[in-house]
């Protein structure tokens, strides 16, 4: 090192700066590589399960205020109404819990399954709530629904 002469120490030491340079933009453009292959994974392979859980979310909400509707109409015509969107509304939840349950795997799959046998469940007991509706029996429906509301 002492028999080089200034300019040759200063393309020496640039050069290892350079050098240093180059690496540091290496490990950076893979990382950023990595960063950008997850955010690719969760926009394709989680999005499309979070965006079907709001849904889920919303229309349970809405299938919850069409039961107490249906029981609370005062007219036939209220009663049918909210019995068909009871309904469609149930029927749009089983096509978002399908499209769920492909993304749910291990103890999460199987608390998901648990859930949906609850769901169908419940459904089923719905089935009673229009008989008893239909019966005009109304406040054993609205009985029906308060019984139900931590199902």
């Amino acid at each position: 090192m002492d028999q080089m002469t200034i300019r040759q120490k200063l393309y020496a030491v640039f050069g290892v700066l350079i050098g240093i340079f180059a690496c540091v933009s290496v490990y950076s453009g893979y990382n950023l590589y990595q960063i950008n292959n997850g955010a690719m994974r969760i926009a394709t392979e989680h999005m499309n399960s979070v965006l079907s859980l709001s849904q889920a979310s919303s229309s349970l909400s809405v299938y919850r205020q069409c039961e107490y509707a249906m029981a609370s109409a005062p007219t036939l015509s209220g009663q049918v109404y909210a019995a068909q969107e009871m309904r469609n509304l149930g029927n749009q939840l089983d096509i978002a819990f399908d499209n769920i349950e492909g993304s749910m795997e291990g103890e999460k799959g199987e608390a998901f399954r648990q859930m949906r046998q609850k769901w169908e469940a419940y459904r089923k007991g719905d089935a009673n709530l229009e008989k008893l509706v239909g019966s005009g029996k109304a406040q054993e429906a609205l009985l029906h629904i308060a019984q139900t509301e931590n199902a």
